[in-house]
């Protein structure tokens, strides 16, 4: 195969690597906002007495609707993480026919720094943060007696 042909694929898969990342951050986007209309939710629940009588199995749902929905984020994250991974495994490939392999340098550099924390293993805390948020702040609404108030 032809170096300029080669090259053009490159680039091709390159951007295709980029559009991987941008779904991934758009679909961080609707998560975090999902969670912000829940908790939104959530405090008006808290603070009506609309939903007095069942507030309870009210706030028993949301909950286990939340606990879902970061199993499904982190899932999510998961599915990216190896699309990019297996994404930048072929461009390494690809980078052996090419003059300079600047992926797999930067990738060498990173992975000699013991500080480095691969970003989807970061960015996987953020849904278990709100799990475990979400966890504390219903068990605490139950444990402290409002559950009927």
């Amino acid at each position: 195969m032809s170096y300029d042909k080669t090259l053009e694929e490159y680039k091709i898969f390159l951007a295709t690597a980029k559009n991987v990342s941008d779904r991934r951050m758009k679909s961080n986007r609707f998560f975090i906002t999902i969670m912000t209309v829940i908790f939104s939710f959530i405090s008006v629940v808290l603070s009506t007495n609309y939903i007095a009588r069942n507030r309870g199995y009210v706030i028993i749902a949301i909950w286990i609707f939340c606990l879902g929905l970061c199993k499904t984020w982190s899932k999510t994250l998961e599915s990216f993480a190896k699309l990019n991974s297996a994404k930048f495994d072929v461009i390494l490939e690809m980078e052996k026919e090419l003059k300079y392999n600047a992926f797999a340098q930067e990738w060498k550099k990173l992975t000699t720094d013991k500080t480095y924390k691969i970003l989807s293993w970061n960015e996987k805390q953020i849904p278990r943060y709100f799990a475990w948020f979400i966890s504390i702040v219903f068990v605490g609404y139950f444990f402290l007696g409002y559950a009927g108030s």
